[in-house]
């Protein structure tokens, strides 16, 4: 899902000070994973409940219905011009 949020990051930041707002962007990420993983269990448990089984596939469809939005809005981030082609 962070293909999108990593092309627009590395477009914004500056590229000296590039690792520390890259760094902060994955704690984020990191974050978001943790309470995606919190609030994903529980749904898959209780779409297992109604049909057992299909819990973890339809969490799983659903982050790669993400991933697969994430890649097609990458059309729209447009890179910065790096320091050698000014």
């Amino acid at each position: 899902f962070y293909a999108t949020s990593w092309a627009l990051g590395v477009s914004l930041v500056p590229e000296d000070q590039a690792g520390r707002y890259l760094g902060v962007s994955n704690l984020a990420g990191a974050g978001a994973g943790m309470v995606g993983t919190g609030i994903g269990g529980p749904i898959a448990d209780w779409i297992n409940r109604i049909q057992p089984g299909m819990g973890y596939f339809v969490i799983f469809g659903a982050y790669a219905l993400l991933l697969i939005l994430s890649v097609v809005t990458l059309r729209w981030v447009q890179s910065k011009p790096s320091s050698s082609e000014t």
